[in-house]
């Protein structure tokens, strides 16, 4: 599971939701649009992922160890 975070340009509800890396049934593919494309609160469609510390944590700490790898090597 993944952190994921969408804000309502609508209403201005942010939504933190967990999505599923390996969407392989309906029902899993079905949660990860509905949160993604849906807001929970008023259900408009109008609203924007948005990426901040927490949910590009783990991508940043990844690429820090590849980077630090990589210097080592050189």
């Amino acid at each position: 599971m993944e952190v994921n975070k969408t804000r309502c340009l609508d209403c201005g509800h942010e939504n933190r939701w967990s999505s599923y890396k390996w969407a392989y049934t309906p029902e899993r593919q079905e949660h990860n649009r509905e949160n993604r494309e849906e807001c929970p609160k008023c259900r408009s469609r109008n609203v924007k992922n948005h990426e901040d510390a927490e949910t590009m944590g783990p991508y940043g700490a990844v690429a820090g160890l590849i980077v630090g790898k990589k210097a080592e090597r050189e």
